[in-house]
């Protein structure tokens, strides 16, 4: 099952403003579980005023903080995949609990994110196909020189076009 990420992503100290950034399969049940008032629908980048609290379903809520939650469905989103922000105050205690809150949500799979893992997620998500594409044509080309190695007409071919998408997926890590 693909993990849910979350963290704190704005900047270290107090603020105005401070944003919980979580990207995964996750956003929507911890959309659910956190907002006090849950929208019928949610309507992707549409911005939602809401308290926040550890656990909407309890009797009497938690609450945490007033936040804009936003939601972006992937693929349309920074990391290709379901990206929810919730932008509170930005006090680093409202947003550590408000973190703590998304984590033990209860929702599967949701984990704090590393170092850097919201831009390598991006990357991959908008990268891989062109990733993908060549890779995938190096791996069969291979397949298809290995089981005609007597014919080396057509292994010659195979391979002509393994140096092309090879040198293409050169371009695109290099460029």
């Amino acid at each position: 099952m693909k993990e849910t990420i979350a963290a704190i992503s704005s900047a270290p100290g107090e603020a105005g403003i401070g944003i919980v950034r979580v990207s995964g399969p996750g956003c929507r049940d911890i959309m659910k579980k956190l907002m006090v008032r849950y929208p019928a629908e949610v309507v992707p980048r549409h911005a939602y005023l809401s308290r926040i609290c550890t656990d909407s379903s309890a009797a009497e809520p938690e609450i945490i903080d007033e936040a804009i939650v936003l939601f972006w469905e992937g693929p349309r989103s920074y990391t290709g995949e379901d990206t929810l922000e919730i932008q509170a105050h930005g006090s680093n205690v409202s947003l550590r609990k408000i973190l703590s809150a998304v984590l033990d949500s209860g929702v599967p799979g949701v984990r704090i994110a590393e170092p850097g893992e919201f831009a390598k997620t991006a990357f991959l998500n908008n990268m891989s196909h062109d990733i993908r594409t060549p890779m995938n044509a190096i791996v069969g080309f291979t397949a298809l020189a290995t089981s005609h190695i007597d014919n080396k007409e057509e292994v010659r071919d195979y391979l002509s076009k393994i140096t092309v998408s090879s040198q293409h997926l050169l371009s695109l890590i290099n460029d």
